[in-house]
């Protein structure tokens, strides 16, 4: 709690990153309580689940709907109850589920080793004589801001 961003906005609850971050030695432990809790009973508080959407303006014309982009605020504690949640969820997956195909989401696997592992799989390929295809499509359109490195990537080798 003590590295979370301040800027953060509130919502109905109007409690703010600053107070929590302020609290936090205070705060922690009930708060902890509380994201196991709703972990163990597989609910979460319905106060968290209402979200108004606020309208964000993107580019263009201000007058025409498709300019505009819909955020819900959600509230600091939800935030933080998600963030703690998810983090017990993912090392689960790790562990558990994911296979060794899973790069995603996956501590120490990055897309650059994903592509040094498909670039010695198509050199590999190519030396014994195979074939290799290959697909790609950039997604940038499809969001507002878009790490530039990130594409849809799809490789056949028969």
């Amino acid at each position: 709690m003590k590295s979370w961003n301040e800027s953060t906005a509130t919502d109905n609850d109007k409690i703010s990153a600053i107070s929590l971050k302020d609290l936090s030695d205070c705060v922690a432990l009930p708060l902890t309580r509380e994201v196991r809790r709703l972990i163990s009973e597989g609910c979460w508080p319905s106060i968290w689940k209402f979200h108004l959407i606020v309208p964000i303006f993107k580019r263009g014309a201000a007058f025409k709907p498709g300019s505009y982009r819909g955020v819900h605020p959600t509230t600091v504690l939800s935030k933080l109850a998600g963030k703690l949640s998810g983090a017990q969820l993912v090392l689960f997956l790790q562990n558990n589920v994911f296979g060794e195909n899973q790069w995603a989401f996956s501590t120490g696997l990055g897309c650059r080793d994903l592509v040094t592992m498909l670039v010695m799989a198509w050199v590999l390929a190519t030396r014994l004589g195979r074939q290799v295809g290959g697909y790609l499509s950039d997604i940038s359109g499809a969001f507002d801001r878009v790490n530039w490195n990130s594409c849809s990537l799809s490789f056949i080798i028969t």
